[in-house]
C-alpha cells in the first residue's frame, strides 16, 4: 500500500516514516512539509493512503481535501482534537493526535486495511468475505469454503483442495458474516456450505471426504434447507 506523509513538523514526519518502514504492507512514497508540494504526488503516483496534518503554512489539510473530488484513504494527524470532526466530514479513515504512539499507529493501519478490503469486496462480481488474520485482512471467495470449524477466539476455514485458513473470529461472528450465502450453523463448532454437502447420514454431513457432526438442535432446519438449496 503506497502512502505519503504531509506534515510541517519534522519530528512527526520522522516518527511516521519509521513506523511505516516497519510495516511490510506499507510503502512510503514521499514526505512533504507542506500540502502544496504533495499535490503532484497525489495526482500522479497512485497513492493509497495519506497521513495529513491539518494545520500547515501555505495550505491547510482541509484546503487540500477540497482540492480533490476523489482521494485515497486519509489518516489525519494534528495536535488539536477538534479537527477530528472536520476530518470525518470528509470520510477520513482515522485520526491520530500528536505525539503518535506505535500502538495507536498500528490500530489506525488496521482500519485502513479493513476498509481497503471491504472496498475491494464491494467492487467484485463474485461473492467473497473479508477476514482477519494475524498478518492483516484477506479476501476469501465464499465458493471456495467447504466448512468452518470454531475454536473459541479463532476459526479454521476449510477450503477446496485441502487448504485451510486460520481466522481471528468466533464461530458466531463467522455465522453472521456468512448468513447471506449458502451457509448454515450445524453445530456449536461448525458451519457448513450447503452447496458443498454431498450427503447427510444420521447426525453427520459429508463434505468431500470429511464427516462433520450435526447437533440435534440444528438437524431439522438443516434437512429443510439442504433440500431447498440442492
Amino acid at each position: 500500500m503506497k502512502c505519503i506523509v504531509i506534515d510541517d513538523d519534522k519530528l512527526t514526519r520522522t516518527a511516521l516514516s519509521k513506523f511505516i518502514e516497519q510495516r511490510p504492507d506499507l510503502k512510503l512514497i514521499g514526505e512533504f512539509s507542506d500540502a502544496l508540494s504533495a499535490i503532484p504526488a497525489i495526482k500522479n503516483d497512485d497513492i493509497d493512503l495519506i497521513f495529513l496534518d491539518m494545520v500547515m503554512p501555505k495550505m491547510t489539510g482541509i484546503e487540500l481535501l477540497n482540492e480533490f473530488e476523489e482521494l485515497p484513504q486519509i489518516i489525519i494527524i494534528s495536535d488539536y482534537k477538534e479537527y477530528a470532526v472536520d476530518g470525518f466530514n470528509y470520510n477520513v479513515t482515522d485520526y491520530l493526535t500528536k505525539p503518535i504512539t506505535k500502538d495507536r499507529f498500528s490500530s489506525a493501519i488496521d482500519k485502513v486495511l479493513e476498509r481497503s478490503v471491504f472496498e475491494q469486496v464491494k467492487n467484485e462480481t463474485y461473492h467473497s468475505i473479508a477476514v482477519k488474520q494475524r498478518s492483516g485482512y484477506i479476501n476469501i471467495s465464499t465458493d471456495e469454503i467447504l466448512y468452518v470449524e470454531g475454536f473459541g477466539d479463532y476459526v479454521n476455514v476449510h477450503l477446496q483442495e485441502g487448504r485451510k485458513v486460520t481466522v481471528l473470529s468466533t464461530i458466531k461472528a463467522m455465522d453472521e458474516q456468512l448468513s447471506d450465502y449458502s451457509f448454515m450453523r450445524i453445530h456449536r463448532s461448525y458451519i457448513a456450505n450447503l452447496k458443498k454437502v454431498d450427503r447427510i447420514v444420521e447426525n453427520n454431513v459429508f463434505i468431500s471426504t470429511r464427516s462433520i457432526p450435526v447437533s440435534r438442535t440444528y438437524r431439522s432446519a438443516l434437512m429443510k434447507l439442504f433440500k431447498e438449496r440442492t
